[in-house]
């Protein structure tokens, strides 16, 4: 590990490269730096595993020994799980050392966490991930092959959003403020967004119908095949949805969204790349689902359009990995109080 520069806080600079990417509802460039990083080496004073968001409390030795405590946000505890952190793998008194972006703030010991290291060695950190499903362990032919569970791979983001946007569009995404973000009261987030979560999706098909299960927000799609078009899940937050198979494709059209402040793209997700970029009720999405070859790959098209915020229809293109059956399924409750915490001002 080359350190930059070593702290007497017991605070070391890292290279950005070593961390891996994060998870979260909001531009972290908001309050955090991602080009930098530092170490935290100390004593575990405080686990609080949540989502959409985790806390850390860890106290470190600062200037003339006296201890500071830091507050380290880190990913949903569906992430940690996922990673190998549970409740009680850090307990008050452990030491611990974290990887994390420091604050834009110079000396705010509010920080994002990364990667975790136990005392022992134990490392817990980069990208969340599950063990891949054989190729050929399918016994289903037809559009059933994309039944199962799959993963997401971790968004990539842009320097600024990549939609064909509207003037009202940019002025949306260049106004952007977290502290009136949908995310902080847990709106779920929204198709297309939802796509992108590097969460579990399963798909399941049940005589006329497709049933899509999200770990993100723990939604439920039932989207109806026989060509009638009903409301997607309970809330109606989703909209209105219908399918149709063509070929080896599933085609699954929905409309009839209510107005959202992030209902096109997410901050953290392409569609945002740094801002939500809100929808009206004129949106409509387009997802297409084939199966790989192997069918250890599900590929997902998706096109969707808002004339309010968009100057043309958008496409782009997702590939998932299938995982194996018994890939734990960890429950997503989103808390308000862990949402609306990275509101704050930097």
């Amino acid at each position: 590990m080359n350190a930059a520069r070593i702290f007497s806080s017991g605070v070391v600079l890292l290279p950005s490269a070593f961390l891996g990417s994060a998870d979260a509802h909001h531009s972290f460039r908001m309050h955090y730096d991602p080009d930098s990083s530092i170490e935290l080496q100390g004593v575990v004073a405080e686990v609080d595993l949540r989502s959409p968001h985790s806390f850390f409390f860890v106290d470190a030795p600062g200037e003339g020994g006296v201890m500071q405590r830091w507050e380290v946000e880190a990913a949903s505890i569906v992430h940690l799980r996922r990673l190998g952190i549970h409740p009680d793998t850090f307990q008050p008194g452990d030491s611990i050392t974290v990887d994390a972006w420091p604050n834009l703030v110079p000396n705010n010991p509010l920080i994002w966490g990364q990667a975790f290291t136990a005392a022992d060695g134990t490392r817990y950190g980069g990208p969340p991930t599950a063990d891949r499903a054989d190729p050929g362990t399918q016994s289903t032919a037809g559009i059933e092959r994309m039944a199962g569970r799959w993963l997401a791979p971790p968004p990539v983001t842009h320097p600024e959003s990549p939609l064909p946007l509207t003037d009202a569009g940019w002025d949306a995404w260049r106004n952007y403020d977290p502290q009136l973000s949908p995310a902080n009261t847990c709106e779920p987030i929204s198709i297309p967004d939802l796509l992108y979560a590097p969460y579990l999706s399963s798909i399941e098909f049940r005589e006329s119908e497709v049933f899509f299960h999200h770990e993100a927000y723990d939604i439920t799609r039932t989207v109806p095949l026989n060509g009638e078009s009903r409301q997607a899940e309970p809330t109606g937050v989703l909209g209105t949805v219908s399918g149709r198979v063509e070929g080896d494709t599933l085609i699954v059209e929905s409309s009839g969204y209510p107005p959202s402040a992030w209902g096109l793209g997410i901050a953290v997700h392409p569609n945002g790349s740094g801002a939500d970029v809100p929808s009206s009720e004129q949106k409509r999405v387009v997802e297409r689902y084939s199966i790989g070859e192997d069918d250890t790959r599900l590929v997902v098209e998706v096109s969707h359009e808002d004339p309010v915020y968009m100057l043309e229809p958008y496409s782009a293109r997702i590939e998932y990995s299938r995982v194996s059956e018994d890939t734990p399924w960890y429950d997503y409750v989103c808390e308000v109080e862990s949402a609306e915490r990275f509101s704050r001002d930097p």
